[in-house]
């Protein structure tokens, strides 16, 4: 049982074939501007992952279907920060200027999708 739990992990890591009629995976890094719209607040930016990457399904190997009766294994990855680092971004609110902490990328890939990562 363990070996095929090894199995499972293993294939589920691995990328799906790949179809010729797909773009290339386009997950980079891109200036976004860093503001509340309801403070009226406007001002710094940091940088941000953006763009898309491969997600498939393909065919369950048959140890796979053996195991879990699924005839299809997928695997989604989503465009995400690889290396980050903390920065000090200024708004100019209408009240005065006002110093937050933020996140900024500093790298970026295509990774497993998680609900939440920072």
């Amino acid at each position: 049982m363990a070996a095929l739990r090894l199995l499972l992990l293993l294939l589920l890591l691995l990328p799906p074939p790949a179809l010729p009629d797909r773009p290339a995976p386009a997950c980079r890094l891109q200036w976004v501007q860093v503001g509340s719209g309801a403070g009226g607040c406007r001002g710094g930016g940091a940088a941000a992952c953006v763009g898309h990457c491969e997600s498939g399904a393909f065919p369950s190997p048959h140890a796979i279907m053996a195991a879990s009766r699924h005839p299809r294994t997928s695997l989604a990855q989503c465009c995400t920060i690889a290396r980050a680092h903390k920065v000090w971004v200024t708004l100019h609110c209408p009240g005065g200027p006002r110093r937050l902490p933020t996140v900024s990328a500093r790298a970026c890939r295509c990774d497993m999708c998680r609900l939440s990562r920072y």
